[in-house]
């Protein structure tokens, strides 16, 4: 781009000469030369490009303030204002459109999901079950986000595994039959209903990216049997409970947050948390509820061929 822009210099000038232009006053000064002419020119071209340089770093300045609005970290009463006025910018005597152009290209469009800067602090605590037990996960409520990953969930001796799980928004979900039969995985669930068809072994694993947070429950619209629970988080703030019940979900942005926790067969329990860069703690009770009969995809009882 350097050796372009010399180029472009050095025709300006020498048409300068060429012109006549030398011994001319051009912007108050004399042209006393094609060397001064080309001095001249450069000084503006470098002019030019501080001060592309200088709107480039502003867009993006203003570009993350708007991103950790839309993230919820900081609310607009602690923005600063990004301003212009106090950028050390050079001085140039008119407008050069092609810089403004530049400029405008180079402002983000898309906001990627991912964890935040600072300041974070970690959410440990324990799960406990007054009746009942299954796997559990943890995850913040009011921190939106998307991820792009895969999740499979096999269809394997008429059962769908793993039968619970945890997922970001924006996952996809893999079915893949791994039976010599026939399945049919469907969901009416609120935001994140699906049919993705009759399917049977051998046959690429059809497919759903979770769209809406929330629980989706899963069934086969050929055997009653089989039931399957998935947690779409509403960003990927999410971990899963140990062994023991306890948990921590790492880096989450300080704040007022909701922490919610779930399990298999239980509604989303969610708590307000304060936390601080010195971290936060909360303890959750689940019960664990065994799901009961439900309809086919049409809405309808399962014949006497359901198992």
């Amino acid at each position: 781009m350097k050796r372009s822009l010399m180029m472009v210099v050095l025709l300006v000038a020498f048409a300068a000469v060429a012109q006549g232009e030398v011994g001319k006053v051009k912007d108050g000064k004399v042209v006393k030369s094609a060397r001064d002419e080309i001095a001249r020119l450069q000084r503006e071209l470098d002019q030019q490009r501080a001060l592309l340089v200088r709107m480039i770093e502003l867009q993006q300045q203003q570009y993350a303030v708007l991103l950790k609005l839309a993230k919820g970290e900081v609310s607009a009463g602690e923005v600063a204002p990004v301003e212009p006025s106090r950028a050390a910018a050079p001085p140039v005597a008119e407008p050069d459109p092609v810089a403004s152009s530049a400029a405008a290209s180079a402002r983000p469009t898309k906001a990627h999901a991912g964890r935040a800067s600072s300041p974070t602090g970690a959410v440990s605590g324990k799960v406990t079950f007054t009746r009942g037990s299954a796997p559990a996960w943890v995850f913040v409520e009011d921190l939106k986000g998307s991820a792009s990953g895969e999740f499979e969930i096999k269809q394997e001796d008429k059962q769908f595994v793993p039968r619970f799980a945890a997922v970001p928004r924006g996952t996809k979900l893999k079915f893949a039959n791994y039976d010599n039969i026939f399945h049919n995985v469907f969901s009416v669930s609120a935001g994140n209903s699906f049919d993705v068809g009759n399917s049977r072994s051998g046959e690429p694993p059809r497919s759903y990216v979770a769209q809406a947070p929330g629980v989706i429950d899963i069934f086969c619209n050929i055997h009653s049997k089989m039931s399957a629970s998935v947690l779409v988080a509403p960003g990927v703030y999410l971990a899963k409970v140990q062994s023991d019940g306890t948990f921590r979900l790492d880096d989450v942005p300080v704040g007022q947050r909701k922490i919610g926790a779930w399990a298999g067969g239980q509604k989303i329990v969610l708590k307000d948390v304060n936390v601080t860069t010195a971290g936060a703690e909360v303890a959750f009770e689940l019960q664990v509820v065994e799901a009961g009969s439900h309809k086919n995809k049409s809405g309808q009882s399962y014949g006497s061929y359901a198992d």
